[in-house]
């Protein structure tokens, strides 16, 4: 029962310490950005926001998500993206990063707009359809 408890809390620990590294990565981002494009600060909070990424969802979670016929371009998208940041280059690389969230983000849309009319229907509100 104490290794459960264990693993229970150094599994919210880990979340907590992803979001804290996706916070800082974000900032140092901004202030990247902010800073005509200082591509240290930019790499940094690049490798900084991947890292929370694959702690918060998981690695094998990160890559059966990603690797899909389907999403293939916009891993090439991000990963070109990730690349030419890490080269430091960061206008070409946060124009191929936010092409490929963007990209991803729109092929969320469908399904958000499905769970959106399946929650509200079955409560009996009619005005999605």
């Amino acid at each position: 029962m104490m290794d459960c408890i264990y693993e229970l809390n150094n599994y919210i620990s880990d979340k907590r310490f992803s979001i804290s590294l996706c916070s800082i990565g974000s900032i140092l981002t901004m202030v990247g950005i902010t800073m005509f494009f200082e591509p240290t600060l930019i790499k940094i909070g690049n490798v900084l926001m991947c890292t929370a990424t694959l702690l918060f969802i998981g690695p094998m979670n990160v890559v059966d998500f990603l690797i899909v016929p389907e999403r293939m371009k916009i891993s090439c998208y991000l990963g070109l993206g990730f690349t030419f940041i890490l080269y430091e280059r960061p206008i070409p690389g946060l124009f191929f990063e936010g092409l490929g969230l963007f990209r991803l983000g729109s092929d969320m849309y469908p399904f958000v707009w499905r769970v959106i009319k399946q929650a509200h229907s079955n409560k009996g509100v009619y005005w999605l359809d």
